[in-house]
């Protein structure tokens, strides 16, 4: 059987209020409680009582979790061949406009790993990271195309730079490279520094820091089967 291993580069994952694995019990089983869990809307840690109250109340509620201890995601992080995942979450309006691509950076809420996964783990690497920079940009890319690409046969044309590949290319500094984003309020979405040209599907969609308005990224499906 191909089994992988993956991680968050952050001790705090996100969820829901009314999410299964945080019912009656959940404190033993996962070895936290309610002061581990914060309402994003409001920011504020739970109580035994105010997370009983959300639950039922708001169980779609958005929640940020403390489940990870930063020496196992130290491991994990340096472990050969494990990946980064983001799982990013959606951002959610925190006032009466709406979310929009001409949104300032910054507004809205949201977990800090859909913005600054992938250079927080290139800034791990460079302050002392026990793993080379190869090591870290194969966590980042080559690792899940190199597993996925058997099943799923677009993915055979990523995950590295290389003669006939799609030039989907980030180019950054790896000595500045930095992640910005943070559970502060009006900081969540804030985007990552030190990567100043981004290439999608062989177009630039970040030209000197500058995001450009254009989209051609592209699904990445296999053949519907029957």
């Amino acid at each position: 059987m191909k089994v992988a291993a993956e991680f968050y580069p952050y001790t705090f994952g996100q969820s829901v209020a009314g999410a299964d694995y945080l019912a009656a019990g959940y404190e033993p089983r996962m070895e936290i409680d309610p002061l581990d869990i914060t309402n994003i809307a409001t920011r504020e840690k739970q109580t035994k009582d105010s997370f009983e109250k959300l639950r039922a109340g708001d169980p779609s509620a958005a929640i940020l979790v403390d489940l990870v201890k930063e020496e196992d995601m130290m491991a994990a992080f340096s472990e050969p061949g494990v990946w980064v995942v983001a799982d990013s979450m959606p951002c959610l309006a925190t006032g009466e406009e709406p979310l929009t691509w001409d949104s300032p950076y910054g507004y809205g809420s949201a977990h800090p790993r859909a913005a600054g996964s992938h250079a927080k783990v290139l800034r791990f690497q460079r302050e002392g990271g026990n793993i080379t920079l190869m090591e870290a940009v194969a966590k980042l890319s080559y690792y899940q195309a190199e597993w996925l690409g058997p099943m799923v046969p677009d993915l055979q044309e990523r995950g590295r730079i290389q003669q006939g590949m799609i030039a989907d290319v980030t180019i950054y500094d790896p000595e500045t490279v930095t992640d910005k984003s943070s559970c502060e309020s009006g900081k969540s979405s804030f985007s990552s520094t030190g990567n100043p040209y981004v290439i999608v599907n062989g177009t630039i969609v970040v030209d000197d820091s500058e995001v450009l308005k254009v989209f051609p990224g592209q699904a990445i499906r296999n053949d519907i089967t029957e």
